[in-house]
């Protein structure tokens, strides 16, 4: 599959642009080294349905990815776009396990981004912070402590109830 070719047909509306690459990464016809290539030509909607799709695929199957998924959400973690943030944190979530060594530079910024003003933003934070907390290197963190700050603060009852999970997951 053409990337460039996929984005430069303005007759395939986002949503299928996004399954088409989902398919692709999936059947590892695309690899994350072609996908960091073209997102430094795209703009940053586009980037974001690559996102989405790499952020599909791990959901189901996060042993596709390696060291190089991380990468790329870390980079587009702190962007200005909502949408890049919501689908680098969700692809951080879902794939936090398998590198629980590298992720001290995207928690900072996911613990920025839960205070975020955007409702999308906060929550996708919030589902990856749950999933790195549970993990045995950051259950007994200060990162704990911070989360449990966060959740007091947070207004919204649909996100405060993912770390309230996460908690519980704990103390099991």
């Amino acid at each position: 599959m053409d990337i460039k070719e996929l984005f430069n047909n303005k007759s395939t509306k986002g949503i299928e642009k996004v399954r088409q690459l989902t398919l692709a990464i999936s059947n590892n016809e695309i690899l994350i080294e072609d996908i960091i290539e073209i997102c430094k030509t795209l703009k940053d909607s586009e980037i974001a349905y690559c996102m989405e799709a790499i952020e599909a695929v791990t959901n189901s199957n996060p042993e596709i990815s390696n060291i190089e998924y991380l990468k790329l959400a870390s980079s587009y973690i702190n962007s200005k776009s909502n949408s890049l943030k919501r689908e680098s944190a969700r692809l951080i979530g879902n794939i936090a396990m398998l590198y629980p060594n590298d992720l001290d530079k995207p928690i900072k910024s996911l613990l920025n981004n839960a205070n975020d003003n955007g409702t999308v933003v906060r929550w996708s934070a919030a589902y990856a912070l749950s999933r790195i907390i549970i993990l045995p290197k950051y259950a007994n963190s200060r990162l704990y402590n911070q989360l449990v700050e966060i959740c007091e603060k947070e207004e919204k009852n649909s996100i405060k109830n993912i770390y309230l999970k996460a908690f519980k997951k704990l103390k099991k």
